[in-house]
């Protein structure tokens, strides 16, 4: 098993950071902490999930985000900066704002689970692909932003039979 470290700070608050931040307290890992920058109430994440990786010892910030990482030739602190929730904004999720307090978490790693975005150069090398001649469709977190290991396998699965029949027919 990899060494986490003894004090590990995962940085987000969806599925990913939960399933992230269980993962370091099963390797053994003495102090896990997952700093989100709203409520709980307000996580994207299933509550469930939030329980259970509570019940496995997961510790929690709350209204937290992270402004520094600091240490001489590795990771030693995630500093904080505490939020207030404000007026909802366009999306209708109360609006985040600093409060100016910061606070440091000692810290041997840190992973930042902070969501996921389709890859825009992705399709620009795509594109240059197919000026050369080659047929190239991308799939995965590369065209939906991650949307699920099942959705990406799937495209993958896709991508294997269209090499498959391009090669059989060729």
């Amino acid at each position: 098993a990899p060494d986490v470290g003894a004090r590990v700070v995962v940085l987000g608050g969806g599925n990913s950071a939960i399933d992230v931040a269980r993962e370091p307290v099963a390797l053994g890992a003495e102090h896990v902490t997952l700093a989100y920058r709203r409520t709980r109430e307000l996580m994207p994440a299933y509550a469930f999930e939030v329980d259970e990786a509570e019940q496995e010892g997961v510790f929690f910030e709350w209204l937290a985000s992270p402004v520094e990482i600091t240490g001489d030739r590795c990771v030693e602190h995630v500093v904080l900066e505490r939020q207030r929730l404000a007026a909802p904004g366009a999306d209708g999720r109360p609006v985040v704002e600093p409060t100016g307090e910061r606070i440091a978490l000692a810290a041997d790693a840190v992973v930042a689970a902070l969501g996921q975005l389709p890859r825009g150069e992705l399709a620009d090398w795509l594109e240059l692909l197919r000026s050369r001649g080659v047929v190239v469709d991308a799939g995965g977190d590369a065209v939906n932003g991650g949307a699920s290991v099942v959705q990406a396998v799937a495209d993958g699965k896709r991508a294997a039979r269209a090499i498959e029949e391009a090669l059989c027919t060729a």
